[in-house]
């Protein structure tokens, strides 16, 4: 795992750790999921819906620019699903096609312990959005390395602006407006 990602799994473990019940992290994911940019109208397209999913979610991959990297932007019609896609998207952007294959993504949601705090429906779910994200991944990078053997060819695709997210170092939320009420 790159160090970066490291950085940010440990983080959202110990935010998780912090966080005492499931009622609190599921206010936590919602967070999260409201802080995630809307995507834009152009890419929701068939091509980027997720499959498999209950809730209606998006994924776009894109190039980084000057390197092998991979940025990621989406969205969810649903509070919870749309935390998670918002970390797994602050997870995988930023990497390289090969990191984001490598990444133990499994281990993680043990550890945050998805497994048995998701309905099955929703596990399968984000076991879809994380398929669709490596997909677009190899896609990106097959994209970038075919490009790249052909000089004049444009190597970027159309895309929005980055995504930097900065989602969960340390900010755990206290007591926001979000925070009030039944999450579920």
């Amino acid at each position: 795992m790159s160090r970066p990602a490291e950085k940010l799994t440990s983080a959202l473990i110990e935010d998780f750790e912090f966080l005492e019940d499931w009622s609190s992290r599921y206010a936590y994911l919602i967070e999260l999921g409201e802080k995630l940019p809307a995507l834009d109208e152009p890419y929701r397209t068939e091509e980027n819906r997720v499959k498999g999913c209950m809730s209606q979610v998006w994924v776009h991959a894109t190039a980084h620019q000057d390197s092998r990297k991979v940025d990621f932007s989406g969205d969810c019609d649903t509070a919870i699903i749309k935390g998670i896609l918002a970390v797994l998207i602050e997870l995988m952007s930023g990497l390289t096609p090969e990191e984001i294959e490598d990444l133990d993504l499994e281990a993680l949601f043990d550890a945050l312990q998805l497994r048995e705090n998701l309905s099955p429906s929703r596990h399968f779910g984000v076991y879809a959005i994380v398929e669709l994200m490596k997909q677009q991944a190899r896609d990106v990078g097959s994209d970038l390395a075919l490009n790249s053997c052909q000089p004049g060819r444009d190597t970027q695709r159309a895309a929005p602006s980055p995504v930097t997210c900065h989602l969960f170092p340390n900010q755990i939320p206290r007591r926001s407006s979000s925070c009030k009420g039944s999450m579920i």
